[in-house]
């Protein structure tokens, strides 16, 4: 009688590993986003308020991005710092929030922004064009982006960042 064994992983386990290895080699190059050093790309969304803004709108002064969703409790918990640098940076540098309206529904970022009194430029990003441009299409939350005013990326953070990095960039950029 012929008994056949269990299928073992460890038989599979290295072809799958070569799998992973092979497709990781095919990703296309590029698609990690924008990267310190480059120009920012230019954009256009409509803000919470329905206006149109472009990012060249604001060309020749310092502008920070910020990426956020309701569902992503680091963006969530970093939003009343971010107000607090909009607050003490005042007109040096623009501060836009970008929502990432096509994962969720406006009115629950809108409600969130709201209790927590926030009082800089948030446009919604209802296509996810704008985060995928820069983020290259890959999962970062957060994801935050420093420009300066010739257009030029000079920071970019990736997850949870902490009050003295965000400072510590901006004072950065100020003396640039």
């Amino acid at each position: 009688m012929n008994v056949r064994q269990p299928y073992k992983l460890y038989r599979i386990l290295p072809l799958i590993v070569a799998f992973v290895f092979v497709g990781a080699g095919c990703a296309k190059p590029g698609t990690v986003g924008v990267d310190v050093g480059q120009i920012a790309q230019d954009f256009t969304l409509t803000s919470f308020d329905g206006e149109t803004v472009s990012l060249s709108d604001f060309e020749g002064q310092s502008v920070f991005l910020d990426f956020w969703a309701a569902w992503c409790p680091f963006c969530i918990g970093e939003i009343p710092e971010i107000e607090a640098i909009h607050q003490s940076y005042g007109s040096d540098v623009v501060v836009i929030g970008i929502h990432r309206t096509a994962t969720e529904p406006a009115e629950r970022g809108e409600k969130f922004v709201n209790e927590l009194g926030v009082t800089y430029l948030l446009l919604k990003d209802d296509l996810d064009e704008v985060y995928g441009a820069y983020s290259g299409g890959r999962p970062f939350m957060p994801l935050a982006i420093l420009i300066d005013g010739d257009g030029v990326i000079v920071e970019r953070f990736i997850g949870p960042k902490t009050s003295e990095q965000m400072h510590a960039a901006f004072e950065t950029l100020m003396t640039k």
